[in-house]
C-alpha cells in the first residue's frame, strides 16, 4: 500500500509539475500578446491561464490532507500571481 501511496504522489508532483510549466508558457504569449496589441491572443492566453488555474487549485486542493494550511496558501499565491500577470 506504501508504494502505491507513493507512486500516487509522485504523479501528482509531476503533474504539478506539467500544470505549472504550462501556466508560464501561457504567462509568455500573454506577455507578446500585449507587446504586440493583440487583443486576440491576449484573451486565448487569459483563457488558458483560467483553466490552468482550476486546475492548479484541484491538484492543491487534491493533496491538502497532508499539509491542508501549506496547500491552501500556494493556491492563493499562486491564483493571486496570475491575476497580477493577467492584469
Amino acid at each position: 500500500m506504501k508504494a502505491s501511496a507513493a507512486q500516487e504522489v509522485l504523479r501528482a508532483d509531476d503533474l504539478m509539475g506539467l500544470a505549472r510549466r504550462l501556466q508560464e508558457e501561457a504567462l509568455e504569449v500573454l506577455e507578446r500578446a500585449k507587446a504586440g496589441d493583440n487583443l486576440g491572443g491576449m484573451l486565448q492566453a487569459i483563457d488558458r491561464l483560467q483553466k490552468g488555474t482550476v486546475l492548479l487549485t484541484g491538484l492543491l486542493e487534491t493533496q491538502q490532507a497532508s499539509a491542508p494550511r501549506t496547500i491552501a496558501d500556494l493556491a492563493r499565491r499562486a491564483r493571486a500571481e496570475v491575476e497580477r500577470r493577467a492584469g
